[in-house]
């Protein structure tokens, strides 16, 4: 995520690699222990059975709110200080994801808008406030309807998280085959210099990235606790979110193409530094 705003990092090549690196061991280690404490003390069949429940017949859920480690964290413990600690993080977390999560949007919709991928009102930069309003606006719509159509309008709304994961497994194939597809381009950077043996560093790399987060994808599409009860749902979210994607970028490079603007043409260059 930080790789959305290196630019305005000191000494990014040196604190992205830290960052980056120490920050998903840490991450890793923590979720480790945390999910394999929780399913120890509660138990996978309970949680199955429970998502189930909850996606499948939700007039039989019982509990107030969407179960999560927190909500059964808080209600196994009777320490106030810890149930204190415990919503004051969970708190956090929301803020600290929000923001985060926001400044990568809007910066999406931001460079798609300044290269033409999408309307190039997304990249107007506000005089008074210097940051691009209409995207961050038009994410925060985005994010209130995501939020309601959740709530109130079923299911499979609440299988955006594979399309998550799914993302991730691109960016993977895409730095698989980076060095063979863009040859010119991976010459140019400063990725070329790094290779095991013959073999393009950025394509191992890329290639242990999509096989990490494809298995996260199969086993996501096995669990109903993130895939929901009907797994076939979830694949044809999927698809469909990627194929809006593909359908509305053909449609502003004919509209570009017709006003005599190439659009392609931004991606055939990686920008400098």
């Amino acid at each position: 995520m930080g790789a959305y705003f290196g630019g305005e990092l000191r000494n990014v090549r040196k604190s992205m690699v830290v960052a980056g690196i120490l920050g998903g061991l840490l991450s890793i280690l923590f979720y480790a222990v945390v999910g394999y404490t929780f399913q120890h003390t509660v138990g996978a069949q309970f949680l199955n059975a429970l998502s189930f429940i909850e996606y499948a017949h939700p007039s039989a859920y019982v509990l107030p709110i969407p179960w999560s480690n927190f909500f059964f964290s808080m209600i196994l413990t009777k320490n106030p200080l810890l149930i204190i600690l415990m919503v004051v993080g969970l708190f956090a977390w929301g803020v600290t994801g929000v923001t985060a999560v926001g400044l990568v949007c809007s910066r999406i919709m931001f460079a798609a808008g300044f290269d033409r991928s999408l309307p190039a009102l997304l990249a107007k930069v506000s005089e008074r406030f210097h940051t691009p309003v209409t995207a961050v606006t038009i994410y925060m719509a985005l994010t209130e309807l995501g939020l309601v159509l959740s709530v109130y309008a079923g299911v499979i709304f609440e299988f955006l998280n594979i399309t998550l994961v799914s993302l991730y497994a691109f960016v993977g194939l895409a730095a698989l085959i980076l060095p063979f597809i863009r040859n010119q381009m991976y010459s140019n950077s400063i990725l070329a210099r790094y290779k095991l043996g013959n073999i393009p560093a950025i394509s191992l790399l890329g290639a242990a990235n999509l096989i990490f987060f494809g298995f996260l994808d199969y086993f996501s599409l096995l669990n109903p606790a993130v895939s929901g009860p009907d797994w076939t749902r979830s694949i044809g979210t999927l698809i469909g979110i990627f194929l809006l994607g593909v359908v509305s970028y053909f449609l502003v490079t004919r509209y570009y193409h017709s006003k005599g603007i190439d659009v392609s043409l931004a991606f055939k260059e990686i920008p400098p530094e």
